[in-house]
């Protein structure tokens, strides 16, 4: 706050508070975003929001966006709504392409934080202005002598308000295009290959588009005791490559995958003269899984189901005394992580 001395002839000395100059714009936003599958979801758009916008912006308050994008018959269909205090504004725009609109919710956001944003900055020796005449001098009758003008050194380029330049459409297409790694742990009840229920651990890797995903996966089924019969304990660990469609990609996602899962079981004898036993497992597999995305982090569950082509059998005195079961079937719920 500026502190201003008033003088009269009158009146003594008054200090007076001069008040800040009220701020323009927001200082940050929250998103909610709506798109078809074949749309930038929410995570790139804010990806193209924070690219854009300088570190630190300024303002004050918090712009709330609303962004919802439809599938029609002639292209798509964008309504986007903004709030900034008691300030709202809602525009509707339509376009055959729908990356065309996600630029432009981009760029109303961008210029909503930081109106200047694009504007071509223009040097004052550019500027063509003819030389002010100079006039007469002139002796006042009344008030002291005028000032002597002080001359504005320029400003230093380090410290000159930086603008981000807008990014080529070509650029940024090519970006949303590229694959995110994701990397998702996950845990639940299993049941079918040791017989009985048992807990599995699974840890996945992969690479995931707007509407496919490559992923690989390990998973460990806890030890479990066999049937009476066998007198063990059994547990089983594999490793398997699955492909998977997304015909839901918004903030809820959705998933269908196939593939296949090999491995090894293990047979640990509890008799004193029992033995051991190690054999492996083999099967296609498919999954389905419900996603929900937080920006970089979000959560999943899901089902998957194994059938079982090779399998172990352990036998006592040639008879046949424990095999897996021909289906494996998992329950899984765990968090999801993304990076470009």
């Amino acid at each position: 706050m500026l502190l201003a001395i008033i003088a009269t002839r009158s009146l003594p000395l008054v200090i007076a508070p001069i008040p800040e100059a009220p701020t323009t714009h927001p200082a940050e936003y929250t998103l909610d975003w709506t798109a078809p599958t074949t749309c930038p979801d929410e995570a790139a758009i804010r990806e193209e929001i924070d690219a854009k916008l300088p570190s630190e912006p300024g303002g004050q308050g918090t712009l709330g966006v609303v962004g919802k994008i439809t599938q029609t018959d002639a292209g798509y269909d964008l309504v986007l709504e903004t709030r900034w205090g008691e300030k709202y504004s809602e525009a509707r725009v339509s376009s055959p392409v729908c990356d065309d609109l996600a630029v432009g919710a981009t760029t109303i956001v961008v210029l909503s934080i930081v109106p200047s944003w694009g504007a071509p900055q223009v040097e004052s020796e550019d500027l063509d202005i003819p030389a002010r005449p100079p006039l007469e001098e002139e002796v006042p009758r009344h008030g002291p002598a005028p000032r002597e003008a002080v001359a504005q050194e320029p400003l230093d380029p380090a410290f000159a308000p930086q603008q981000p330049r807008p990014e080529p459409a070509s650029d940024r297409r090519q970006r949303l295009s590229r694959p995110r790694i994701s990397l998702s742990l996950g845990a639940g009840p299993e049941y079918g290959a040791l017989r009985n229920t048992t807990a599995a651990v699974e840890l996945r890797a992969g690479l995931r588009w707007e509407r496919a995903s490559v992923e690989l996966h390990g998973v460990y089924l806890t030890p479990r005791e066999a049937p009476p019969a066998a007198a063990g304990r059994v547990q089983l660990g594999g490793a398997g490559a699955r492909g998977c469609w997304w015909p839901v990609n918004r903030r809820w996602g959705w998933s269908v995958c196939g593939g296949a899962e090999a491995g090894g079981l293990r047979f640990a004898s509890l008799e004193p003269a029992g033995r051991d036993t190690t054999g492996p497992w083999f099967g296609p597999l498919a999954s389905s899984s419900a996603h929900l995305s937080l920006g970089r982090v979000g959560v999943f569950a899901g089902a998957e189901a194994v059938v079982r082509a090779v399998g172990t059998r352990v036998t006592r005195l040639s008879t046949g005394v424990f095999r897996p079961r021909i289906v494996s079937v998992r329950a899984v719920a765990g968090l999801r992580f993304e990076f470009r």
